[in-house]
């Protein structure tokens, strides 16, 4: 037994009731669950709902820290990072244009703090046919590293990904096992972005890293590794908040289109086309969380329930509570960030 084996199986020695429990239930059909999961499937879902019960006080600042640890790259698997040059201001005006074309006759202006334009970061990740399990990354510039990623693809498809987490967990790292996947039975590549988290940096700075990495895949900047890729060999792609972030970009083409709008771009003006196609995994479509199907499904999600969530207060720390203090307002017809 490895040692990544052995310390799952340690880790789980307390869940041993829970499964037990669980397990019981299931063969005597007396739980929800057991009329429509499988055994496997339904001992998962209670294990991964208990991890992430939250119990124990963590400050944000901390949790992040746990979760966003990079592990490395080893095993069939390409990493080329690169972090995009960054452009004029007009991405950034033009989001803030979409995001005020939301309102309503009747609301006022919604008083946004647009975020800083920055360099953004991304993983060009591919599938390495010829590495062993446990073999590294050879000791090479992030550019030859792409020049051999693209040696093996065979598709011309290029998979756009947003990991998901909440909006303020993960990262490209943590998400390699999705992309490494995906790569490999698409024959492509993927360009999973490493977009700033909450609640650091609070919407629309996830909104704002996405759009400049979509740009960025059709008109790649001076020192890009990549040539233009078409539109319609883009896929966006995400899980679960990534999901989430999918649509918020697609809904921002499609509003930029209805307002014939182009963006200056490193010196162009640049046309704003749809992309090939969407392809989301769980997304994370009901951020209000007061869909009916939150209670009707609770039993079949490992995500614990919302009300959890409502009591968990962290503690205090660098990230939370944020400065200047963030509040949220609803109104029937919109929602919407401000801070005081």
């Amino acid at each position: 037994m490895d040692p990544a084996q052995l310390k799952l199986l340690l880790s789980l020695l307390p869940k041993v009731p829970l499964i037990a429990r669980v397990a019981l239930l299931h063969v005597l059909h007396m739980s929800k669950s057991s009329q429509y999961l499988d055994l496997r499937s339904d001992i998962i879902v209670s294990v991964l709902r208990s991890y992430l019960q939250p119990t124990k006080l963590r400050s944000i600042t901390s949790t992040q820290k746990l979760a966003n640890r990079d592990g490395g790259v080893k095993g069939r698997i390409w990493v080329s990072t690169y972090a995009s040059l960054v452009p004029e201001t007009d991405v950034r005006d033009a989001l803030a244009g979409a995001i005020q074309s939301l309102r309503t006759p009747d609301t006022p202006e919604i008083d946004l703090r647009l975020p800083d334009i920055v360099p953004v970061e991304a993983e060009w990740t591919g599938y390495r046919a010829a590495a062993t399990d446990e073999e590294r990354p050879p000791q090479i510039g992030e550019k030859e590293k792409y020049e051999k990623l693209q040696k093996e693809v065979t598709s011309p498809l290029t998979v756009l990904y947003f990991h998901g987490g909440a909006y303020y967990l993960l990262d490209p790292s943590s998400h390699r096992p999705v992309t490494k996947k995906i790569a490999k039975l698409t024959g492509g590549r993927v360009y999973s972005v490493r977009y700033r988290l909450a609640p650091q940096n609070p919407f629309p700075a996830a909104l704002l890293d996405a759009l400049i990495s979509y740009l960025t895949l059709l008109y790649p900047p001076s020192d890009a590794y990549h040539q233009p890729v078409d539109p319609r060999h883009i896929v966006v792609a995400g899980d679960s908040a990534g999901g989430n972030l999918s649509l918020a970009l697609l809904q921002l083409l499609l509003e930029l289109r209805r307002q014939n709008r182009k963006i200056r771009w490193h010196g162009e003006e640049r046309d704003i086309p749809l992309p090939g196609g969407l392809a989301l995994n769980s997304p994370w479509l009901d951020i209000t969380q007061s869909s009916a199907s939150w209670d009707a499904n609770r039993d079949f999600d490992y995500l614990p329930a919302a009300e959890a969530y409502a009591k968990y207060n962290p503690p205090p720390c660098k990230a939370w509570p944020s400065n200047p203090h963030e509040r949220l307002f609803m109104q029937t017809t919109t929602f919407w960030r401000t801070h005081w």
